[in-house]
């Protein structure tokens, strides 16, 4: 997930913070003949309460 900027689905220092923020960049899998597309949405957790690398990831199987 290196695209798009410096820190690839995330962005440092938002606000003045030494926070990681998510860009939510939509990302296209394929797996076999199969294609997912997958968001992330915290690096945080899915509440946010969570220590830092912790991530929480939407993703959903591309059916058209």
């Amino acid at each position: 997930l290196s695209a798009p900027g410096n820190y690839g689905a995330f962005q440092y220092g938002v606000a003045g913070g030494h926070n990681m923020w998510p860009t939510f960049t939509t990302y296209l899998f394929k797996d076999g003949d199969r294609f997912f597309k997958a968001q992330v949405v915290s690096n945080y957790g899915e509440d946010g309460t969570l220590a830092s690398g912790n991530l929480y990831v939407r993703y959903a199987e591309v059916t058209e």
